[in-house]
């Protein structure tokens, strides 16, 4: 049995998922403003809920989707390490977040630092951390820092060289490098790296009350986080890159609507608070877009499910799926199903060098391998495990050695991938 969990503004409703079916849902009103608190005693009550069912199975995991309760810090001063050859302050655009000024929170401050790789990982300019000395006044109890250096794709020596100095200086500093997120664009990788660490606050006190609340209740289950691209990863996770779950409502959704509609793949319509969405389904899951775009947040590096506004036929009324509550809304209702419903999914993005065909292929294998078993040291079956994406391309006609490769690979322990040739 796999629980769904998904912890919206005004309650916080629980899906379960077994022997192939959605059976039911339980839900407990938001106490005092705080929808974790209302996570915690809902997960604490399910065991007595379910020793009243003489039939219910093991509870094998949970999946939560959070996306709605978190939420930036944007108290603690952020500073903006920039690495590259000219250091001028006209050399970028100023960091600008919608979002963060409707806080009326001051903006990060940028620091300039020369250094920086060629598209090559040739370092074009030596790092000279000796600039870093003139940071302005930083706070002296775990201060924060946004490294990002040109060309740090393929080589992130000078972010790393940064982040080592920065912590010789500040013992304790919070730092967060933009290499980790994959976008050619250095704007891109900044701004993502940037609300990444203003979200990790918050999402470390969600994966710990979360955590420790399902441990006590079912000490065998498996604990997940749905993410923005209609996959699920180790809740533990959540805490180094909770970016990866900042928008994953819609998709959780859409995956309640199709496990309410019995569909995995072609087009689905359903309906959420009166508003009509749709996507493509492949594999189980919506179909994705390499980066997210967010109206609130700007272009992220994150994938993200490519669920639109639309019209058509809609998926079954959230009461099929909820027979106990009918007054649930089905964007709750859609949530938690999709949640319980909710396979496993990883990616992998990165630029490397390859002499020849015959190294890009080995490169490609060895990455593959990697990302599946990645997958298993989540508890699904190797027989489970497939790779659905697996793409190369040249990032540009004069570094033809240079290539980025994306990866998403998919498991699902209730539903076996078919097999070219052998049916699911």
């Amino acid at each position: 049995m796999r629980f769904g969990l998904h912890c919206a503004g005004d309650r916080v409703v629980a899906a379960t998922f077994a022997r192939g079916v959605l059976r039911d849902h339980r839900t407990a009103p938001v106490i005092s403003g705080d929808p974790l608190t209302s996570a915690v005693t809902l997960l604490t009550g399910l065991p007595k809920a379910d020793s009243r069912r003489m039939d219910a199975p093991a509870v094998a995991s949970f999946t939560f989707e959070v996306s709605e309760i978190l939420r930036p810090d944007v108290t603690t001063p952020v500073h903006l390490i920039r690495v590259s050859p000219r250091t001028g302050q006209g050399s970028f655009d100023p960091f600008t977040l919608p979002w963060l000024a409707a806080t009326g929170a001051a903006g990060p401050r940028i620091l300039h630092v020369p250094g920086g790789h060629n598209a090559r990982g040739q370092e074009i300019v030596s790092l000279d951390v000796a600039g870093l000395a003139s940071l302005p006044t930083v706070s002296r109890t775990a201060p924060r820092f946004v490294v990002t250096a040109v060309g740090s794709l393929l080589n992130p020596a000078h972010e790393l060289r940064v982040g080592s100095e920065l912590q010789r200086q500040f013992p304790g500093a919070n730092i967060e490098y933009s290499h980790q997120f994959h976008h050619t664009s250095f704007a891109v990788r900044e701004r993502t790296a940037f609300l990444n660490l203003a979200l990790r606050e918050r999402a470390e006190s969600i994966v710990t009350a979360l955590s420790v609340a399902a441990r006590g209740a079912y000490p065998a289950a498996r604990l997940f986080v749905a993410t923005n691209c209609g996959g699920s990863i180790p809740l533990t996770r959540l805490a180094a890159t909770p970016i990866d779950a900042l928008a994953s409502l819609h998709a959780t959704q859409a995956m309640g609507a199709a496990a309410v509609a019995g569909t995995t793949s072609g087009t689905l319509t359903f309906e959420v608070g009166g508003e009509r969405r749709w996507c493509e389904l492949a594999n189980g899951i919506p179909s994705v877009v390499p980066a997210l775009h967010s109206s609130t947040f700007g272009k992220l590096a994150t994938p993200a499910s490519n669920v639109r506004l639309g019209a058509g036929n809609v998926a079954s009324a959230a009461t099929d799926v909820s027979p106990h509550d009918s007054t649930a809304p089905e964007g709750v209702t859609f949530a938690a199903a999709g949640a319980a419903r909710m396979p496993r999914v990883d990616w992998l993005m990165t630029l490397l060098q390859s002499r020849n065909e015959a190294e890009m292929l080995r490169s490609k294998e060895a990455a593959e391998a990697r990302l599946h078993a990645r997958l298993v040291s989540t508890g699904v079956p190797p027989e489970h495990v497939r790779t659905v994406e697996s793409l190369v391309t040249a990032t540009s006609y004069g570094n033809p050695e240079v290539i980025a490769l994306r990866i998403r690979a998919i498991a699902d322990e209730d539903r076996p991938i078919a097999r070219e040739g052998v049916p699911a």
